[in-house]
This record gives C-alpha cells, sequence and structure tokens, in this order.
C-alpha cells in the first residue's frame, strides 16, 4: 500500500497538479480513496468532483448527494496510517466472529473531525462500517449488517 503523504506529496508536485490547481485556484481536497492499493485524491472545484487517479484527471458532473457538505481535508494533520485503522477495523469486525473479503477505505471529513471510513465486505455476506478518528485512532461510529437487510 502506498503511504498516502507521499502519494499526495507527489501529486502536489506533478506538473498535471500545478496546472489544475492555477486553473482553478478555490478547489480543495475533500476525500481520499484507497483502490487496489493505489491512493485516489478527490478535490472539490466549481461545484464538481476533480478525481486524480494514476497521474490522471478525470471530472465527475456533481456529487453524488446535493445535500452533501464538502469540508476542506487536511490530509496532513492525520496521525492514524490507514494501515492501522484498518486493522483496528479488523478487530472489531472479529467480534462478530467473521472474516473480511473486501474493503472500502476513505479519508474525508465529517462534522469538522477527520475520519477514516472502513466498509469491509465479509464472506458471510455482512457489511460492516467502521468510523475512525484519524488524529486520536478512536472509533467514532460501527455499524454491521446483513447484505440481505439493506433497504432497495
Amino acid at each position: 500500500m502506498q503511504d498516502i503523504i507521499k502519494s499526495y506529496e507527489d501529486l502536489m508536485n506533478s506538473e498535471q497538479y500545478n496546472q489544475f490547481k492555477a486553473d482553478h485556484p478555490k478547489s480543495f481536497l475533500f476525500a481520499c480513496f484507497l483502490t487496489n492499493g493505489q491512493w485516489q485524491f478527490d478535490f472539490f472545484c466549481d461545484n464538481k468532483v476533480i478525481v486524480f487517479r494514476d497521474n490522471l484527471i478525470e471530472e465527475k458532473d456533481q456529487l453524488l448527494n446535493s445535500d452533501s457538505k464538502v469540508e476542506n481535508l487536511d490530509i496532513k494533520k492525520i496521525k492514524i496510517k490507514p494501515e492501522e485503522a484498518i486493522e483496528t477495523a479488523r478487530n472489531v469486525l472479529k467480534t462478530h466472529h467473521d472474516e473480511t473479503d473486501k474493503r472500502i477505505v476513505l479519508l474525508q471529513k465529517i462534522n469538522k473531525e477527520i475520519v477514516w471510513n472502513i466498509t469491509l465486505l465479509t464472506k458471510n455476506m455482512n457489511i460492516m462500517n467502521v468510523k475512525i478518528n484519524a488524529i486520536t485512532g478512536k472509533i467514532i461510529n460501527e455499524s454491521f449488517q446483513s447484505i440481505f437487510k439493506l433497504k432497495k
């Protein structure tokens, strides 16, 4: 897994990012996703999401939920590494006597807190979500439910 801070610094030093920032000076980072061991950085700009992944820029039309409040994410404030947050989530999963198959790792700001938002898909067809403060490591919230109980 790539180091999130190093990956972000590499992005900030890239010609592509610097051109984007020059063209969109009011843009700001609001989320980071871990996908296939690589970090994706999502920026908010003019009510659009701009995604930087694998040295490519992709523009999304809008946020999925127009009611979402998008907050600036200061990634350099995190103290809990993603590996630690994932391990914390796996330890919580053990209390449910289940094992993970897949995971979704997101770093975002929720209610002014920088949060690791980790969703684990389990071998027993359950979904567990754990939100962990990225500065203190404290578990903020957790949920565990069967995939079959999800609302349609």
